[in-house]
């Protein structure tokens, strides 16, 4: 098969992907209020999922299960951009858990702190996001020190209020994701993260 004729192929699947997506939307989009003073200590040691703050969130988004999803964390609180990222910095400054990148030029009007994507599990990806994934891989202490905001390590002092918004598509959408999520975060220009 010649590679003029795959690339065709490819190209007319997603055109399916695109227009199917164009006539039914998004599968779910749901909504969460996250309030960080709510982000305890005993989460590091207590499945967050079961408890009392966070139950709710989490039974909603174990549902989508293997769907992929791009998720938005909007800030609510009157809060400036620059005491955000001197928290952030501080921690990421003292810390081996590895957060996003910081931009050279921060938007300071931007209500939109982080925009991201993942294939499967976005409860999975939350915990992170949250400051509480301890999973240890064989003992390789990298595993433990997973990509993510760590919302319980710095934004907890700053009492942050978060909109955190989940948008689920279909499956056959995910080879589209990375697309949709750098239009996404270009129109919303979140505060930190980089969308190459």
């Amino acid at each position: 098969m010649r590679k003029t004729t795959i690339i065709a192929s490819a190209v007319k699947t997603l055109n399916t992907v695109l227009t199917d997506y164009l006539v039914s939307g998004p599968r779910s989009i749901h909504e969460f209020k996250i309030d960080c003073t709510k982000l305890d200590e005993r989460f590091l040691s207590e499945d967050i999922r079961h408890s009392l703050e966070f139950k709710e969130i989490f039974q909603q988004l174990e549902k989508i299960q293997d769907n992929p999803c791009l998720y938005v964390f909007e800030i609510e609180s009157e809060i400036s951009t620059k005491k955000i990222i001197e928290s952030l910095k501080n921690f990421g400054n003292q810390t081996e858990k590895v957060i996003p990148k910081l931009k050279t030029k921060i938007p300071e009007h931007s209500k939109t702190l982080y925009v991201g994507k993942v294939n499967s599990l976005v409860w999975g990806r939350l915990i992170t996001h949250l400051g509480f994934h301890t999973h240890k891989n064989k003992g390789n202490p990298k595993a433990s020190i997973n990509h993510g905001l760590q919302l319980h390590f710095w934004a907890k002092d700053l009492l942050l209020q978060i909109k955190y918004t989940v948008i689920e598509f279909e499956h056959n959408m995910k080879d589209v994701l990375p697309v949709l999520e750098k239009q996404l975060a270009f129109k919303l220009n979140p505060i930190i993260g980089k969308h190459k």
